[in-house]
């Protein structure tokens, strides 16, 4: 006798997941988010485990999730976050710049200690 499977659930962000939105996202904001997302598990993977890679690897994710929040040019504009939500977006970028900062500052310490 043939066991059924239980059903493929679709492979796309939850929408609990991302941030509040007015409008519901398309398909270009949930990228976005998706990118920032993996921002922020880099930076915590870094915080637990810092080492030169790890602070390369949510540098790197840093400024691409910084360069997605870039305003975009005609014919793009639908292919951005709306205004508000990109600024504050960007603001998170700087904030995580300055935590990126202090980390590789620390690791420099380290090294220099060792």
């Amino acid at each position: 006798m043939q066991e059924s499977l239980p059903p493929q659930r679709p492979t796309t962000i939850p929408e609990s997941a991302l941030p509040a939105v007015s409008a519901s996202p398309n398909e270009a904001d949930i990228e976005i988010y998706a990118y920032i997302a993996a921002r922020n598990l880099l930076l915590r993977e870094l915080e637990e485990n810092p080492t030169e890679t790890n602070l390369r690897r949510a540098t790197s994710a840093n400024t691409f999730a910084e360069n997605c929040l870039r305003t975009a040019q005609p014919p793009y504009e639908a292919q951005s976050l709306p205004d508000a939500e990109a600024a504050r977006e960007r603001q998170h970028c700087n904030a995580v710049k300055l935590r990126l900062a202090e980390l590789r500052a620390r690791l420099g310490h380290r090294r220099r200690a060792a």
